[in-house]
């Protein structure tokens, strides 16, 4: 018997050599070691780097875990109606595929969102009467509202309805529900309007820290980014998108730390809708370093000459009660956070003192921090320590793997 996975915005296993495991990947190899057979539905269009994967068939169908790429036809930026249009193309797809495969899966597990994608295939659940897991990675259709000015919130509330309504027929109809963090079990079931008996449970975004090694050469060729490979080194890395960051309080705390002479590096790390806009952003400044997308080896090598990493989000409904992956980039190389996020991720902070919270709206508080970090030559060690010896318990415990392997045995 198999279970079906859907996961269309993450790396595969098919990309290449380095890249990075998340939800998809690792449940499959903790559940493979069970002996269990596995479909893996996702995307041709590539979300990180929006380019169509083009992978030859035969690494298509590994024994344990298969892989079906759906057709769609992509799309430029992350909110865009060429983005609805990409998502409704590959759900129906994806209805095609469901209805005229011949393989009748024991369970599934479904990557939520797209919000299009996950009514389809809740809906064919529902229908064969196959029980599935809705794993909420982000609160759609809900944080759009986030971005539309007060005037016209409830005007685009009513335009939602349809997807509010499929987001929450997908929640209902559940076996259970996962999701990365506390905080976002709260909002989940508010949102989509559940009760307090639906079963939510604890699912990491990583459930596990993979290696950090690096090759040697991808080593010389991140140092050779660095002006002055002494000083202090703050790096972001991730897909460089508009609704998810705010680059300019940095701009700000960058320009009066270097007015005042403070010499420290910093680089970004990655490619996105917005790479042009921070290269002008940031031109004026020669500590300020860009190397695009790098693969899991070189973004290994980056957080090895990294001290601090830094995740500047937007301080809105998606990420205030998320623990994203920029918080296991820094368990993981054992660096101190940087962060303007607040909920679960600012209490942990708080509470094992692995790094430090700023104010969007106040960039004198991260030019605090950046400070402190050139000033205090021991501080970011002192924090790896704390890093070392706490992350056992820093880490969300993963409440959902058992009960996903239980309700398989049961079937």
């Amino acid at each position: 018997m198999t279970i079906f996975i859907i996961q269309t915005g993450e790396p595969l296993e098919i990309d290449n050599d380095n890249y990075r495991p998340m939800r998809a990947i690792n449940l499959s190899k903790r559940l493979g070691s069970d002996k269990i057979k596995f479909l893996l539905l996702s995307s041709k269009f590539k979300h990180s780097t929006k380019t169509h994967r083009i992978i030859p068939k035969s690494k298509l169908n590994k024994s344990s875990l298969k892989t079906v790429l759906l057709n769609s036809p992509g799309y430029k930026s992350n909110i865009s109606f060429g983005r609805i249009i990409d998502h409704t193309i590959m759900s129906m797809n994806l209805a095609s595929f469901l209805f005229m495969n011949k393989i009748k899966p024991k369970l599934v597990f479904i990557g939520y969102p797209p919000i299009e994608t996950s009514f389809v295939f809740c809906l064919y659940c529902k229908i064969k009467k196959i029980p599935y897991i809705l794993d909420i990675k982000d609160l759609w259709p809900f944080i759009f509202i986030d971005h539309v000015p007060s005037p016209f919130k409830k005007l685009f509330s009513v335009a939602l309805y349809p997807y509010i309504k499929m987001a929450r027929f997908c929640a209902k109809n559940s076996n259970f529900i996962t999701a990365p963090s506390v905080g976002y079990i709260k909002k989940i079931r508010k949102l989509f309007n559940l009760s307090d008996n639906k079963k939510i449970l604890l699912f990491p975004l990583s459930s596990n820290l993979e290696s950090s090694n690096c090759k040697a050469k991808d080593l010389s060729y991140i140092k050779s980014f660095l002006k002055e490979k002494n000083n202090l080194t703050i790096s972001f890395a991730g897909s460089l998108m508009k609704s998810a960051y705010d680059f300019n309080v940095i701009e700000i705390a960058i320009k009066e730390l270097v007015l005042k002479g403070y010499e420290f590096n910093f680089v970004i790390a990655g490619d996105g809708e917005i790479y042009k806009d921070l290269q002008k952003l940031f031109s004026k400044f020669k500590n300020v370093v860009f190397t695009g997308w790098l693969d899991q080896s070189k973004l290994n090598a980056l957080y090895k000459v990294t001290d601090a990493i830094i995740a500047p989000y937007k301080n809105n409904t998606n990420y205030d009660s998320h623990i994203p992956n920029k918080v296991y980039d820094s368990l993981k190389a054992h660096k101190p956070l940087i962060t303007s996020l607040r909920g679960d991720i600012d209490e942990i902070i708080k509470s094992y003192r692995i790094g430090f919270t700023y104010e969007n709206q106040e960039p004198s508080s991260l030019t605090k921090i950046i400070k402190n970090l050139i000033v205090d030559k021991n501080l970011c060690s002192e924090i790896s320590n704390n890093i070392k010896n706490n992350i056992t318990r820093v880490l969300p415990k993963d409440e959902a793997y058992i009960e996903i392997l239980n309700l398989y045995k049961s079937l």
